[in-house]
C-alpha cells in the first residue's frame, strides 16, 4: 500500500509537469511585424518655431485728448488709413479758426503794403519822390509778406493738430487688442490697439549654435513648415534670413522663414501659431522609418522598440531623428529587423512569439 501510495504521487508530478510544460509552450502572443529598409535622404534637423508678424504696432495717439468715438474693436480686419478712434477735437477746431483768420489778416495787410508801394512807385516817375519812402514801403511789404507765411504755417500746425485728433491704422492688419473705453483721457503715449499684420508673415525659429557655420554659407536652405493644427500638411519654404547673434543662455540663434501669400492660403497660418520647421541639411544620412505606434517612450524620455528574432521579442534602444504623420526615422536599426507594431505594452524580452501579419518598406 505504501509502495503504490508513492507510485500514485510520481505520476501525479509527472503529469503536472507534462501539463505545465505544455501550458509555458501555449503561452505566445500574436503580434503584426514591419520591416523596414534604410534609405538615404537630406539630414532633417527638426526645430519647433512660432508664427510672427513683420508688422506688429502698439498704437498710440499723438495728442491728449477725451476719446469721443471708437470705431473699431479687437478681432476687427482694418485697411491702411483706416480711422480707428477720435479724440474731442472742440479746441483743435477752434484753433484752426482762429489760425486762418490770422491767415486772411496777414493776406489783407500783404494787398494793402503792396498798393502802398505801388503808389509811390507810380508817383516816383512823374515826380520826385523820396527814396526814405520808397524804402519804407519796401520794408513793409517784405514784413506784411513774412507775417504771412508766419500765419499760414500757424494754420498748417492748426491743421496737423486737428488731423491728430483721429487715430489711423499704419498699415492693413487686425486689431488685436483694444485697451481704451469712451470717455477715457489718453495722452501721446498711452498704448490704444495692438495692431497685428495678417499679410507678411514668418516663422521665427532657434537653431543650435553648431549649425551656424552651415546655415550662415548656404543660401536659401531649403526647409519644410508644418502648422501646427489638424491635418496639416508640409510645405516648402527656405530660410530667409539669420540673425548672426547667439542666446548666451541656450546657445541659439534666430532664424527667419518668410511665408508667401500662397503658403498662408493653403495652411492658414496666422501671428502667434506653433509650427514645426524641418531644416534640409545637405549631409546625407541613411534613415530607418518605421511606424509610430511600434515605438515605446521611456519615462526618462528614452525610446526602444521589440523586435521578432526566432520568434521571440527583443528590445533595441533608438533614437528618433525626425517625424511624419504616422511614422519615424530612427537611429539604432539596420533597416532589415521586423519590428514589432502591435501590443507593444504586454512584451517584455523574451516573450514568445506568434506573427500574425508582416508589412514593410515605407516609400
Amino acid at each position: 500500500m505504501h509502495i503504490s501510495a508513492r507510485v500514485i504521487a510520481s505520476v501525479m508530478l509527472i503529469t503536472a509537469m507534462l501539463l505545465y510544460s505544455h501550458s509555458g509552450l501555449a503561452q505566445t502572443t500574436q503580434v503584426e511585424v514591419y520591416t523596414p529598409s534604410a534609405t538615404k535622404q537630406p539630414k532633417v534637423m527638426t526645430l519647433s518655431g512660432s508664427v510672427e508678424a513683420r508688422h506688429n504696432a502698439q498704437l498710440a495717439s499723438q495728442e491728449s485728448g477725451l476719446v469721443e468715438a471708437l470705431l473699431v474693436d479687437a478681432g476687427d480686419t482694418v485697411s491702411k488709413g483706416d480711422p480707428l478712434l477720435k479724440l474731442d477735437a472742440t479746441l483743435a477746431e477752434l484753433n484752426l479758426a482762429q489760425a486762418r483768420a490770422g491767415a486772411q489778416a496777414a493776406e489783407v495787410s500783404v494787398n494793402e503794403a503792396q498798393r502802398l508801394l505801388d503808389e509811390v512807385a507810380a508817383l516816383s516817375k512823374k515826380q520826385s519822390v523820396a527814396q526814405t519812402l520808397i524804402g519804407e514801403r519796401t520794408a513793409a511789404l517784405a514784413n506784411a509778406k513774412a507775417e504771412q507765411v508766419k500765419q499760414q504755417a500757424l494754420v498748417a500746425l492748426a491743421q496737423e493738430r486737428l488731423h491728430r485728433h483721429t487715430l489711423y491704422a499704419p498699415f492693413t492688419g487686425v486689431i488685436g487688442q483694444r485697451s481704451v473705453d469712451m470717455g477715457e483721457w489718453v495722452t501721446p503715449g498711452n498704448q490704444l490697439f495692438t495692431l497685428v499684420a495678417e499679410s507678411d508673415l514668418r516663422i521665427v525659429v532657434n537653431v543650435p549654435q553648431e549649425y551656424f557655420p552651415l546655415l550662415r554659407s548656404t543660401a536659401r536652405l531649403p526647409v519644410m513648415v508644418t502648422p501646427d493644427i489638424k491635418a496639416a500638411k508640409p510645405i516648402k519654404a527656405e530660410i530667409s534670413r539669420i540673425v548672426a547673434v547667439t542666446d548666451p543662455s541656450s546657445r541659439t540663434f534666430t532664424a527667419h522663414i518668410d511665408l508667401t501669400d500662397t503658403m498662408m492660403v493653403h495652411a492658414q497660418f496666422t501671428p502667434g501659431m506653433s509650427a514645426q520647421a524641418d531644416l534640409l541639411l545637405s549631409a546625407q544620412d541613411s534613415a530607418v522609418w518605421i511606424p509610430k505606434k511600434a515605438v515605446k517612450q521611456h519615462p526618462d524620455g528614452g525610446s526602444s522598440v521589440f523586435i521578432a528574432d526566432n520568434n521571440t521579442a527583443k528590445r533595441k534602444m533608438v533614437t528618433i531623428t525626425a517625424s511624419r504623420p504616422d511614422y519615424v526615422a530612427v537611429t539604432g536599426l539596420t533597416g532589415n529587423e521586423s519590428v514589432i507594431t502591435t501590443g507593444i505594452e504586454l512584451l517584455k524580452e523574451g516573450t514568445q512569439l506568434q506573427i500574425s501579419a508582416r508589412a514593410g518598406n515605407l516609400q
